[in-house]
């Protein structure tokens, strides 16, 4: 192993020095396992997110929080008969088109749901036994049904599901054994997102095993940068898709490519749309979003304190 010095004189420039710690009681088989693991991560670029993430300075200015411009916001429950007609219409005739497709969060492990394998493969109580995988798929095929029922073109959204190391293989050998619900095989695009180290508060790496760092999917933050490496912009290019509507698997009441906001993002020619609710009262435990300075950004309730500061 012939890069060992300059491997371990990265990390330890980088502060991240102890995963050598037991690097002489191993086997040359678990030093080889080690090396092959080190080699995978970016170290300069781990670091220098850790960094960021945690510099006061780029911490948002949640006390310079204001409402956004009336002009960007539409509330569903102000739109008339007319208007949320004309929002559906425009949804379906763009599905008819294949210029809708449909990109679900599903990189998460059931643990929280106290079961070892994809979220999405998770039965939620219902009479019918339908996993939220199920759900999603078929309410598409119900879009594409109604688009088809207006227009009398068959149109087809196209599903982009990310996973991650731990949930893509799972994920789809669970839709191979499922025939994929009713849906097209070459509509669903299964993808993955990066696996980056765990750390500690005090930005070290976590190690699984003497000879492995502990690594975890990067979040949903990583969606863009999967969808770069993954190929999946070249996909959407390739197949005409126009507007994307993205939410995560286990939300299980979200209205699957939504024509009534969907449309309303199109009619506006936004590059950009966020649907929300409002909250019950100012307590309540939701994100907010809000203008700072001249961005448009989400506020955890984690990061507003009492007085909204």
């Amino acid at each position: 192993m012939e890069n060992i010095e300059q491997l371990r004189s990265d990390f330890e420039r980088h502060g991240q020095g102890h995963v050598f710690a037991f690097w002489d009681k191993l086997t040359k088989q678990e030093q080889r396992h080690l090396v092959e693991d080190l080699e995978t991560i970016n170290i300069a670029e781990m670091t220098d997110m850790f960094t960021k993430a945690n510099d006061k300075s780029l911490q948002l200015k949640t006390k310079d929080m204001k409402n956004l411009p009336q002009n960007l916001t539409k509330s569903a429950a102000n739109c008339s008969e007319d208007e949320k007609l004309n929002y559906w219409d425009t949804t379906l005739r763009e599905i008819s088109l294949g210029h809708v497709g449909v990109i679900l969060l599903a990189g998460g492990q059931g643990t929280r749901l106290g079961v070892e394998y994809p979220k999405g493969m998770f039965d939620i109580g219902l009479h019918s036994g339908k996993s939220l995988f199920q759900l999603q798929v078929e309410r598409i095929l119900k879009l594409q049904q109604l688009s088809e029922s207006l227009t009398g073109q068959s149109g087809k959204i196209r599903l982009y599901i990310m996973t991650s190391d731990h949930t893509r293989q799972q994920s789809q050998d669970y839709f191979a054994e499922n025939k994929y619900f009713g849906a097209d095989r070459d509509d669903i695009v299964i993808f993955e997102q990066r696996i980056i180290p765990a750390f500690n508060d005090q930005g070290k790496f976590l190690m699984s095993s003497k000879y492995s760092v502990a690594k975890s999917p990067d979040g949903n933050g990583g969606l863009y940068r999967a969808l770069r490496e993954e190929k999946i912009l070249d996909d959407l290019e390739n197949h005409g898709i126009r507007y994307l509507h993205s939410h995560c698997v286990d939300n299980v009441l979200a209205k699957v490519a939504d024509p009534l906001f969907l449309g309303y993002c199109i009619s506006k020619g936004t590059e950009s749309g966020n649907k929300i609710i409002e909250k019950m009262e100012p307590k309540e435990g939701l994100a907010v979003v809000v203008q700072i300075d001249d961005k448009i950004q989400v506020v955890e309730y984690s990061e507003i304190n009492k007085t909204g500061g």
